[in-house]
């Protein structure tokens, strides 16, 4: 592997914490978690309130002012409509760069897979427009302020919200992001163009051609890596191999011979691919990542330091800019931390819940599940029960999900364990990391999570290998080998009621089928859906539940 930065920290006495209001001992490593913390900093009503607006506006708008990839909106968007497909085509070709997959910024959030702004209609989950948020922008493009003026770029909810069925869920991982994909691009478009060329063909004012060359020689540091489909995340990919073009040392600086020669890294090769988390989980754990590998510091800070080395980003700046922003990353991890999750009558109708099977379902999930994924207590179950409305009657009063959150070995896909192991040095390393307390230990498993809102959270599994629940309740070998990730927007041919998730085998829509990027080859390393088949397995090799049983599981999880 390249270099190693510093022997891997696993001392608790080196780690000192950025000065964030109301941080000191929370993100230590083992600090027990009594109940869900939604109010992560036990704010009065009113000042949770003004933290979660704020927090809010940052998950929008990406307050890093400093990050290390901007675009020039302004004049590369009057290029865009003033050049037209014909002459960019040429332009491109002439440059010996391969098209782009799209004319326009309009173009670009579609690619990309950024969920609308849709208009409120006074129901759950809805994600107001701000006011410094343009209206041909989408959820996750905005300008921001930088050293150089004002620009582009991508922040939070570009990877963290998803449109699902006529709205924008905030930290729903995004099923259609391409957000890697662009990195990808951009390696490939940017650096021909050089930044005198760029002034003239797009008539960039001195700030914004400043930005350009910025971005341009940013980039150079930067090596990410294609997803295999649509909505996956190759961030530890990104994260190593960028840290592997830099230079040796606990700052990881640049290295102009490292970025035009860096040494091969097993991330390379080695597929790590995942779906980000939902946010709304976050409350209940005590460490961070599908994999629990992040066993101590504040997950918001450490999120922001990873993006950062992916964009290229100067350590030494990032560090002085947490140190003049804990009262942003506080807000943040506010709005974060607050996250509720969808539920399924947000969407349907109470009465599309068959009572009786989710009962049912209620006592195979208490004896076969819930000593994993934690303890729901509905209210179905209490006194009053009969005087509740049928959407009040599904509702969960309470979860119950362990203090110490576990990681434990399910025979899922493990390319994302070897991934980290290849990236943990590298990442405990940095200096950055040892400030504010970041420790990555790689681990055998992954976290079985919280399962609030699991029915809008398909595709299942941390890769994203198994379509619905359908699939997830059958034995890995006899789930299926291909399927195709295609967007939600019309409940009626988009998702699957019965099994919870997409829609499989003829049922797919035949527009679909002509969307390559959605298409999952499961049959791929790194994609494989393995996994639970010793919940689902009899010692015998009998399945351990008959199909009734199965619809009774799925019942009852749809009221999660």
């Amino acid at each position: 592997m390249r270099r190693l930065l510093l022997p891997a920290l696993a001392l608790s006495s080196l780690i000192s914490h950025a000065d964030i209001p109301g941080d000191e001992g929370r993100w230590e490593r083992g600090h027990s978690i009594r109940e869900p913390r939604a109010n992560l900093y036990e704010l009065l009503p009113e000042d949770f309130a003004g933290a979660q607006a704020r927090g809010e506006l940052h998950t929008q708008l990406y307050p890093v002012s400093i990050t290390g990839l901007v675009v020039p909106f302004e004049s590369l968007d009057r290029f865009f409509r003033h050049a037209g497909k014909d002459p960019f085509r040429r332009l491109l070709a002439l440059l010996g760069v391969s098209t782009l997959p799209f004319r326009d910024f309009q173009g670009l959030y579609e690619w990309m897979g950024l969920s609308p702004y849709f208009p409120a209609r006074g129901t759950r989950h809805e994600l107001p427009r701000p006011s410094s948020i343009a209206e041909p922008h989408r959820v996750g493009a905005a300008m921001i302020s930088t050293p150089l003026g004002p620009g582009m770029s991508f922040s939070c909810l570009a990877c963290h919200a998803s449109e699902f069925f006529g709205r924008t869920v905030v930290g729903l991982p995004n099923k259609r992001s391409r957000a890697n994909t662009l990195f990808v691009v951009a390696k490939r478009v940017v650096p021909p163009i050089d930044p005198r060329f760029f002034r003239s063909i797009t008539g960039a004012l001195g700030p914004e051609s400043a930005q350009y060359a910025r971005t341009r020689e940013r980039l150079q540091a930067v090596r990410p890596l294609k997803p295999l489909s649509l909505g996956l995340d190759t961030s530890l990919a990104h994260v190593g191999r960028s840290l592997a073009a830099r230079g040796p040392g606990p700052w990881a600086p640049r290295d102009r011979a490292s970025e035009k020669h860096p040494v091969p890294h097993e991330l390379d090769h080695l597929r790590s691919d995942s779906k980000p988390m939902p946010w709304w989980t976050l409350k209940y754990k005590n460490r961070w990542l599908s994999d629990g590998s992040v066993v101590s510091g504040n997950p918001i800070l450490t999120n922001l330091l990873w993006n950062e080395l992916g964009r290229g980003t100067d350590l030494e700046e990032l560090d002085e800019w947490i140190s003049e922003n804990g009262s942003t990353i506080r807000d943040l991890g506010a709005r974060v931390f607050a996250t509720e999750p969808p539920r399924y009558t947000d969407y349907f109708p109470a009465s599309r819940i068959n009572l009786a099977s989710a009962q049912r379902g209620e006592r195979l999930f208490q004896a076969t599940c819930a000593g994993c994924h934690g303890n729901y207590e509905k209210r179905w179950n209490e006194r009053d029960s009969d005087a509740l409305s049928p959407d009040e009657k599904l509702a969960t009063a309470r979860v119950r999900y362990p203090s110490q959150t576990r990681v434990i070995d399910v025979g899922t896909e493990a390319s994302r364990r070897d991934g980290m192991t290849q990236l943990a040095n590298q990442l405990n390393g940095l200096e950055i990391s040892r400030r504010h307390g970041i420790v990555v230990e790689p681990q055998s498993g992954y976290v079985p999570p919280p399962l609030e809102g699991i029915f809008a959270r398909y595709p299942y599994l941390h890769n994203a290998s198994v379509p619905n629940l359908c699939a997830l309740l059958t034995p890995a070998p006899h789930r299926p080998r291909t399927f195709v990730a295609g967007p939600a927007r019309s409940l009626a041919t988009d998702f699957d009621a019965d099994c919870v998730g997409y829609p499989t085998g003829d049922a797919i829509p035949a527009d679909w089928r002509l969307d390559l990027a959605a298409f999952v080859d499961t049959r791929v390393e790194g994609r494989q859906p393995l996994g639970h088949d010793e919940m689902l397995l009899h010692e015998d090799g009998r399945e351990r539940f008959e199909p009734q049983e199965k619809r009774d599981l799925i019942e009852f999880l749809k009221t999660l």
